[in-house]
Order: C-alpha cells, then structure tokens, then sequence
C-alpha cells in the first residue's frame, strides 16, 4: 500500500509497515515526526558552539568581503592617483562584482550546488541591492540638493 498524506512532504518515508513497527524500527525518526509535525517542536541542534561559528564566519565573511571594494580608493590614495584620470568608481564596480560573484561561488562549494549558478545569482541579487542603493542615495542628495564631492 503506498504512503499519502502527510508522508508525502518529507525526502525520505518510511517503507511501508504497520505504525507501531515503524516507530520500533526508525525510533529517531518517528519522535523527529512527532515532535515537528504533530506538536510543532523543532529539534536543537546537536552542535552548542553552532550558532557561535556561524556569527563568526558571517563576520569574517562580511569583514573580508565588504572591505575588498573600498581598497581600490586606498590603493590610489596610497600612491597619489586620487586626483587622477583613472575610473576609480568603475574598478571599485568590478571588485565589488568579483568578490560577490566569488562570494556566490564559495557558498555553492559549501552546499554543492552548481558554483556558476549561485556565483551569478549572487552577482545579480547583489548588483541589483548596490545600484538601488546607489539609486536612493543619488535621489536623496538630488532632492535635498546636498553635493559632498565639491
């Protein structure tokens, strides 16, 4: 007899028995069950550093990552390039689209998906969130007629 209902939600059901075999046979996972869909329980985490290590690998990541941008400005005040013709904006555009798209990848490397996939999805979401916000604060110095580069 096949399995319906609310077995069908889950990746793996159990082969087809009596209930009362089933919870005998795959007792881990018919309490997970029970608790997560019978009683609304999500089950803690069996690592207690866990929420520790990933608040340090997200602020690693942010520390890394959102200052690659900015070193291009350094990098040319460093060496008297700032009055320069050279496209400081657009290199810091490029970095900022190589380190998303790289960011994107090593998150693909961590879950095994497809790296280009997620390196371009990364890409695009976080082009598209920078040029909004460089949208909105163009509109704001706009309107209040404010100009912090003169």
């Amino acid at each position: 007899r096949r399995q319906t209902g609310e077995w069908q939600h889950l990746c793996t059901p159990p082969p087809p028995c009596p209930s009362s075999r089933c919870a005998r046979r795959y007792h881990e996972y018919f309490v997970d069950h029970m608790l997560v869909q019978e009683l609304g329980y999500m089950m803690p985490d069996d690592d207690p550093w866990g929420p520790t290590k990933n608040g340090g690998v997200t602020f690693t990541s942010f520390m890394i990552f959102g200052s690659l941008p900015l070193w291009p400005y350094v990098l040319f005040l460093i060496f008297g390039w700032r009055n320069a013709d050279w496209p400081q904006f657009g290199i810091c555009i490029a970095v900022t689209g190589a380190c998303l798209f790289v960011l994107g990848s090593l998150q693909a490397t961590i879950v095994r998906q497809s790296r280009l996939k997620q390196g371009t999805l990364m890409l695009v979401n976080g082009g598209l969130a920078a040029a909004a916000s460089y949208l909105i604060g163009w509109g704001l110095q706009s309107a209040v007629g404010v100009s912090l580069c003169e």
